[in-house]
């Protein structure tokens, strides 16, 4: 396969607008706490998420931190508007969650309740 002078396949666009990542210690888990980073990729995420609470959660250990890119769109509610429009990576330390389980990262009905939460609800 040949490579562009930025080393992206040919013929295939850069994405250069910002993405939402779950950034938490590998050991504890994401429910023991996780921030959500806006970043360019995999690698900014971890560099940006770094400097927020990981530190503590992750035990100072930058080997121990984990990022994953997330699929849901009501995340960008989440973002500093403005960093957003210009391109400037951050983190949310607390982002919108569920109002029952008290987690981020899954779609939210109009009570705040995730999905999971809701099933539950209804048995």
């Amino acid at each position: 396969m040949e490579y562009d002078d930025d080393h992206e396949p040919h013929g295939r666009a850069i994405d250069d607008s910002l993405k939402p990542y779950m950034a938490h210690s590998r050991i504890g888990g994401a429910g023991e706490g996780a921030v959500l980073v806006f970043a360019h990729n995999t690698r900014e995420a971890k560099r940006v998420g770094w400097c927020s609470i990981l530190i503590d959660l992750c035990d100072g250990e930058y080997i121990d931190m984990a990022v994953k890119l997330m699929r849901e769109p009501q995340l960008y509610e989440n973002a500093d508007q403005d960093k957003l429009a210009r391109g400037i990576a951050h983190v949310i330390d607390s982002p919108k969650s569920c109002m029952d389980c008290e987690l981020w990262g899954e779609h939210l009905n109009e009570a705040g309740v995730c999905e999971s939460c809701a099933e539950g609800e209804e048995d």
